[in-house]
């Protein structure tokens, strides 16, 4: 939940930054933090939504080229392994520190 809130923060701002803050002085003045949260769960659906396309488009992407590369007859294998390469993350994530 966390990385959401960030995703959709930096966002926000750029694209409707008056209701934003229009919307969280009220919950500061009026104490209005439903309006608030619907608006800010609203773009959180939204921000999930542009990922979740552009995940989807990336996969079709991926299988594309897949398709393309099956094509090439004799040297597919040569550049599937290539290809498999590519594919496969760059980096490890560490666990969590334990405190």
């Amino acid at each position: 939940m966390r990385s959401a809130n960030r995703s959709y923060t930096s966002a926000v701002p750029k694209t409707h930054r008056a209701a934003y803050y229009e919307l969280l002085e009220r919950v500061r003045a009026k104490g209005e933090w439903e309006i608030w949260l619907d608006f800010f769960l609203t773009g959180v659906k939204e921000t999930a939504d542009q990922a979740a396309e552009a995940a989807r488009r990336i996969v079709a992407l991926f299988d594309e080229h897949q398709k393309k590369i099956e094509r090439l007859g004799r040297p597919a294998a040569s550049v599937l392994r290539v290809s498999s390469t590519a594919t496969k993350p760059m980096y490890r994530s560490r666990p969590p520190l334990k405190r």
